[in-house]
């Protein structure tokens, strides 16, 4: 390359000779010496001479040289890409390698977490459950109290001012005289004067829950008797036959015959004289 450029330069230089004389020489590269030579201006051509047989003879190999290193460079451009492409797919596949194992160590690490967190969220879940299932219930309690309260306040108004000295026990109301002793009849007649009858039992619920209210060995007379017949007990106050006895062991026991009044002592019932003394219950209605 470097005798090429010299040959060039000497080339320029001669021509520039000629150029000051007048003589304008341009062969081409492909023409031979002999024909240098019959061209007008043989001085300078004569000159130009040995350059030009040297281009005219390395022509072909100058053509040469390029091509080899055209295809030089083209063979180490391709082997460049080969080893740029090889360079791609390791880099792609030790970058997938140390996804997988990132994926993998975090399935090492983080699964008892996992499985601590839906085991708080299943104990989360059990538990707003019951609390749903509790709200459920108190609803139903309060709505079943407000029925309760309701049918109370009812009932208590429904019962006249002339009442206000007797209490509920269960479902109806009665009066308990706790003193001032007296007998059946006398304490019918004071139940009266109450507005009320002398008192019968109808359940054993209601009986326990008078009898819970009473003083423990007093007796008090009840609206029970068999005035009409014997051992046929009815209720003073409805006239019906009493719905509910609670006999005391042995009872009723007639020691004699003015034995027909039921009274109530300590839960149980048993048969005295009419003129016995002792406190009483009335209750308000007479329907039992």
């Amino acid at each position: 390359m470097f005798k090429l450029v010299v040959a060039l330069l000497y080339v320029l230089f001669a021509a520039e000779s000629c150029r000051s004389v007048g003589v304008y020489p341009y062969p081409s590269l492909g023409s031979r010496s002999e024909d240098l030579q019959v061209q007008p201006g043989g001085t300078c051509i004569s000159a130009m001479r040995p350059v030009m047989d040297y281009v005219v003879a390395n022509q072909v190999r100058w053509n040469t040289c390029e091509e080899i290193i055209a295809s030089h460079t083209q063979s180490e451009h391709n082997q460049i890409k080969s080893q740029l492409a090889t360079l791609r797919d390791a880099l792609t596949t030790a970058r997938d390698t140390h996804e997988s194992r990132i994926e993998s160590n975090e399935d090492r690490i983080f699964p008892q977490k996992e499985s601590q967190h839906k085991g708080l969220e299943e104990r989360i879940d059990r538990i707003e459950g019951m609390l749903s299932s509790m709200g459920n219930q108190l609803s139903a309690l309060q709505e079943t109290l407000s029925k309760i309260l309701t049918t109370l306040e009812t009932r208590t108004l429904k019962i006249p001012k002339k009442y206000q000295n007797y209490e509920q026990i269960g479902t109806r109301y009665f009066y308990i005289q706790h003193s001032g002793f007296v007998s059946w009849t006398d304490a019918e007649i004071a139940c009266r004067r109450k507005f009320g009858r002398l008192a019968s039992v109808q359940n054993e619920e209601e009986l326990s829950a008078i009898s819970a209210k009473l003083k423990k060995d007093t007796s008090y007379w009840l609206g029970i008797n068999d005035l009409a017949l014997r051992n046929d007990f009815v209720s003073l106050a409805s006239g019906n036959r009493a719905s509910f006895l609670k006999w005391a062991p042995g009872e009723p026991n007639y020691i004699n015959g003015k034995m027909h009044s039921v009274a109530i002592l300590n839960g149980l019932m048993w048969v005295a004289m009419c003129e016995r003394k002792m406190s009483f219950i009335c209750q308000s209605d007479e329907e039992i």
